[in-house]
């Protein structure tokens, strides 16, 4: 079994390209947030190798945090894009609004309740699911 690695020329054009866009929006007066920049690696069988990536500010070199998973628009991408984090996190969420709603409306008919879990329940577990939803995961026996 034999691991992908990106060449070193790939790494170098990378990090040159950060350091790029970092003197480009210099010019353009918008100023980068480093401390919100932050590094995530993705694969499927095997963790890449331990690489540092840096942005050069000046004289001062930054070197960027490295994370397992980061949520970009309330979705959870962890490092090796299975979603499990994801769905737990809107399946608990569900079960909340859900729990709130039992609490809450205790004497209510099938179609009110139908109209409330349709308006507040679902959307928590329908967003975004053309991006984590994978017909074949076992993992979506539990979000349906």
């Amino acid at each position: 079994m034999s691991r992908k690695m990106l060449p070193v020329r790939t790494v170098l054009a990378m990090s040159k390209s950060l350091y790029v866009k970092q003197n480009h929006m210099g010019c353009r007066l918008l100023r980068l947030n480093i401390d919100k920049c932050k590094t995530v690696s993705y694969y499927l069988k095997h963790p890449p190798q331990d690489t540092q990536h840096h942005i050069i500010d000046g004289n001062t070199t930054h070197i960027l945090e490295k994370l397992n998973s980061i949520n970009d628009l309330g979705v959870i991408f962890n490092s090796n894009l299975t979603f499990k984090d994801h769905m737990a996190q809107k399946i608990n969420k569900a079960y909340r609004v859900l729990g709130i709603i039992k609490r809450n409306f205790i004497h209510m008919d099938e179609s009110s309740f139908i109209l409330l879990y349709k308006s507040m329940v679902r959307p928590h577990l329908e967003y975004a699911n053309s991006v984590w939803f994978q017909p074949s995961s076992a993992d979506n026996i539990a979000h349906e």
